[in-house]
């Protein structure tokens, strides 16, 4: 296991935690996977579902911001596409070389940080917000 759920606060809006666990719960069986050498087939699987995953945690959190006129809006959701960016660098990287370190390489020193880092700050105040819109 890479990253344990209580190292990711919850944020004042269920759905959105409902979301960062789901996502933690495919990061950690991408990275196990990796991790104990499971055939290619099977970490490619799990890849493209944790991708898709971050998509719709992404866009989910995107639309939900445009539609309630949140006031930092343009600036998570620019933090939301440098996320995406990095993702498909490393997808594309990866279809290139197949190897699966780059995958747990990534997780470990820059999408754990940023989760970490990303949901007790502006996933946070985006929550706050949102609950009261909702």
């Amino acid at each position: 296991m890479l990253l344990s759920k209580d190292r990711v606060p919850q944020v004042p809006l269920m759905e959105m935690n409902e979301i960062h666990f789901e996502e933690i719960d495919l990061l950690n069986e991408l990275y196990d996977t990796i991790k104990s050498q499971k055939p290619m087939e099977q970490i490619e699987k799990l890849f493209n579902e944790f991708l898709e995953d971050v998509r719709y945690h992404l866009e989910f959190e995107n639309n939900a911001m445009k539609e309630s006129g949140f006031f930092a809006y343009p600036m998570h959701r620019q933090e939301h596409e440098m996320r995406l960016q990095e993702l498909d660098q490393l997808k594309e990287q990866f279809e290139k070389t197949k190897n699966p370190e780059i995958i747990s390489t990534y997780l470990e020193q820059k999408f754990v940080p940023w989760l970490i880092i990303h949901v007790p700050t502006m996933d946070n105040v985006t929550a706050q917000y949102l609950a009261d819109y909702l």
